[in-house]
């Protein structure tokens, strides 16, 4: 049966090519959309047996996206897949193509809707993303995510500090907390990637962080001599002083 109901989902199977292509809709899809989603795979195989080329919607590369780690990235369970949810709706059926128009249209949304700059441009990150995934994946031949801009007037979510005011800050605070922000400081890693380093992390004068980053995938950082020291000295960090 190409399509079925498992559970509250409902799912689509059609064989191509001697293989089974599988498609799970999100909650709250009906019946309707399940042959909508059949009908387009199967134009898909009869577009390749025919030699037309392989359409993409901007669907199609949110679920590609997630699929290939997106919903691995801390930021997803915060913020992210809320945003995601908002440009897939935004987004409707359009061919991936679109992007550069759907950035516009985002623009014109938020400004509207007179949320910040900084959420706006959130928004425009994963199209943005999505356009360089599909020019990567072989989807498109349009440099889609270079056409997408963001917002100008986003103001710095940080404060930056001279050498002078940090070496005041580390001077009134206890040693080991001072040595956890001076290796922050020194290394530009995160408070999460420091306080899950051990020992064997530290090789050859470089910090080995894990999958578990911002970005997903592991990273070599090199330590500057001031690092090494503290490195040595106070890796593992206290968690408790670093709350």
């Amino acid at each position: 049966m190409p399509v079925r109901k498992r559970h509250d989902r409902w799912e689509v199977r059609v064989q191509a090519d001697g293989r089974r292509i599988e498609k799970t809709l999100p909650p709250g899809a009906t019946r309707t959309d399940a042959l909508a989603v059949e009908a387009a795979l199967r134009r898909a195989q009869i577009d390749g047996v025919v030699g037309r080329p392989e359409k993409h919607s901007i669907s199609d590369a949110l679920d590609q996206w997630e699929r290939s780690g997106a919903t691995a990235l801390r930021s997803w369970q915060r913020d992210m897949r809320y945003k995601a949810a908002v440009v897939r709706a935004l987004a409707g059926d359009r061919d991936i193509d679109e992007l550069p128009m759907l950035s516009e249209e985002i623009k014109r949304w938020g400004v509207e809707a007179r949320t910040s700059v900084v959420n706006i441009n959130r928004h425009l990150a994963i199209v943005r993303r999505l356009g360089n995934l599909a020019e990567r994946w072989g989807w498109t031949d349009k440099p889609l995510g270079r056409r997408v801009q963001l917002l100008p007037g986003e103001r710095p979510r940080e404060m930056r500090l001279s050498p002078a005011q940090l070496r005041k800050l580390l001077s009134h605070a206890d040693p080991r907390l001072a040595d956890f922000v001076a290796f922050l400081t020194l290394t530009g890693l995160r408070r999460s990637e420091a306080l899950r380093l051990t020992a064997e992390d530290i090789r050859a004068n470089s910090v080995h962080v894990d999958h578990r980053s911002k970005s997903g995938r592991p990273r070599i950082v090199p330590l500057s001599p001031e690092a090494a020291r503290i490195a040595r000295r106070s890796i593992p960090f206290n968690h408790k002083l670093a709350t």
